[in-house]
């Protein structure tokens, strides 16, 4: 039987590390909004203001490179972009709202890859003295688009969601009234494509069926003065919302609901990073670890802030970046490689400047370590040496349990020294079985960490191809890295009859659960990346 050895960490956690950044200056005051992420490209929206105010949007690749920028707008006409989404197409939306006069009105506008507009769609100043407000936008898988935003007068205030074919014609819309409501509104799209909107006021949030149906719920959340700043789901259909709640100072604070508006948590969990927070958006990785985004106030200060937990609301790891000046923080988002980008505006003492950061976070490697061929391999000072981007020590302890935790950066490429082939590092968890592990978090280190016995820590020693398999009813889809999947069931008609999965799916062969059905020809269609397959199901009694 294998002895082990226990790997004991003298080490404080290690903050997130900027890989770059950029600070656009077009020479008046710019400010960035929304974003949207989609192979490997970072899309963002925001405006260009001034007396006339502009739509700006920029997309740059995720080196930071700039692939093109342009301005939309009339003259004599503020317009300001709140948020973007691409589609499967890969025209781009952008919505947001003008103001001529007192009271304003909100727009949506769709481009096509290089930037050109192809339609627009406008509200137009109420004749009955309504002010309406666009603040999110959401793309479904079939080019249809999701809007949200906010109307008011002094007698009538209310959130309201509109939905868009692909040529930007409104298909239906749906207002919720209440006090308070004149707020941002986010939105976020279930495994079926059901939208859920989330207003700003009392974290209220509700949701409909992609025909317009209402799902009969509305929720709020009213302890400790909390305010909602983004909603997320994942593909199991739990829905966390991000936002800020009062304690001694405003903290960054997380709930949690199933998709009926079930809690799954009692109450928020709270987060507070020494000063006074403002929550901004949420991202969510492969493993439902959320991210939330912001900034922290300091007298005349804001600098940028972020949270990351688990799916469980454990803190994992925070970072508040104090520099000289403001930094406003409006989105985030994470790729599957763990980078993490964030999004808006930087204040140089003169004016405001967009601004964008790619960033290396820091990844907690768990497992147990097994010496096969005797304690003789230890090395002569009881240590190994961690090395990379990050060098480590990691002293050497006997005991009966063999665990071990090193925290590097996702995105390195690290080794372990001396080299000793007697010892075998296996990834797994305290109380999971021997190895067992999170995949994400090796494939963000580049499972190469532990250069001499890589065959143990690999996440898949198979290589996958993109597939699709019907077998007796059974279903299963494989993917040769991970990739945005949108995998719906239709009658023979072509008729959708079910979204089957939809977000984002790691590297690997992943089973799909057909619903209950009359029997009859089906067919299942898969679209992941740039690669797409068809295949036959046919139901019998």
């Amino acid at each position: 039987m294998a002895n082990l050895l226990w790997i004991s960490i003298f080490l404080s956690a290690i903050e997130p590390a900027v890989s770059w950044q950029q600070v656009i200056d077009n020479g008046t005051d710019e400010k960035l909004k929304g974003m949207d992420f989609k192979n490997r490209t970072i899309y963002l929206a925001g405006a260009s203001l001034g007396s006339d105010s502009s739509i700006i949007v920029v997309v740059i690749d995720d080196s930071g490179s700039e692939k093109w920028s342009k301005l939309f707008g009339r003259s004599n006409r503020y317009e300001v972009g709140e948020d973007v989404a691409v589609l499967p197409s890969g025209n781009i939306v952008v919505t947001g709202w003008y103001n001529i006069g007192a009271r304003p009105g909100w727009f949506s506008v769709w481009v096509d890859s290089l930037g050109e507009q192809k339609y627009k769609d406008s509200m137009p100043k109420d004749p009955n003295g309504f002010s309406y407000k666009a603040t999110s936008v959401v793309a479904a898988s079939n080019d249809t688009t999701y809007v949200g935003g906010w109307y008011f007068k002094p007698d009538w205030i209310g959130f309201r969601v509109e939905k868009y074919n692909p040529v930007g014609e409104r298909m239906w819309r749906h207002f919720v009234d209440g006090e308070g409501y004149n707020a941002r509104i986010k939105l976020a799209l279930d495994s079926e494509e059901s939208v859920y909107a989330l207003c700003e006021y009392h974290c209220t949030w509700t949701g409909w069926l992609s025909d317009g149906n209402t799902l009969g719920l509305q929720k709020n959340y009213i302890k400790s003065a909390a305010e909602g700043a983004a909603i997320r789901i994942n593909p199991a259909d739990h829905v966390f919302i991000a936002g800020d709640v009062t304690a001694s100072d405003r903290d960054f604070m997380l709930l949690k609901y199933d998709t009926d508006g079930t809690k799954l948590w009692p109450a928020h969990k709270a987060y507070d990073l020494g000063g006074e927070e403002e929550c901004r958006d949420m991202a969510l990785d492969a493993i439902s670890d959320c991210y939330l985004a912001g900034f922290q106030i300091s007298g005349e200060e804001e600098d940028a802030a972020i949270v990351k937990t688990d799916s469980a609301g454990n803190l994992l790891w925070s970072w508040v970046d104090t520099v000289p000046g403001k930094r406003e923080i409006e989105a985030i988002e994470v790729d599957p490689e763990g980078y993490v980008y964030l999004v808006g505006s930087h204040h140089n003492g003169d004016d405001w400047d967009m601004l964008v950061e790619k960033i290396r976070q820091p990844i907690s490697i768990h497992g147990q370590i097994w010496l096969t061929g005797g304690y003789s391999a230890l090395p002569d000072d009881g240590k190994f040496i961690v090395t990379g981007d990050t060098s480590m020590e990691i002293p050497m302890e006997f005991d009966d349990s063999g665990y071990y935790q090193i925290e590097l950066y996702n995105g390195g490429n690290y080794d372990v020294v001396p080299y000793h082939p007697l010892f075998n590092f296996v990834p797994k968890e305290p109380d999971e079985g021997i190895g067992e592990y999170k995949p994400l978090v090796h494939r963000m280190v580049n499972q190469d960490w532990v250069g001499y016995y890589k065959g143990v820590v690999e996440e898949a020693p198979e290589t996958y191809v993109f597939g699709l398999e019907v077998n007796s009813g059974e279903i299963r889809f494989s993917l040769p890295e991970a990739m945005h999947v949108n995998f719906a069931l239709y009658d023979a008609s072509g008729r959708k009859v079910k979204v089957l999965a939809r977000g984002l799916y790691p590297r690997g062969v992943h089973p799909v659960k057909l619903p209950e059905m009359n029997p009859g020809v089906y067919f299942v269609k898969m679209n992941a990346g740039e690669s797409a397959e068809t295949r036959k199901v046919i139901i019998t009694k």
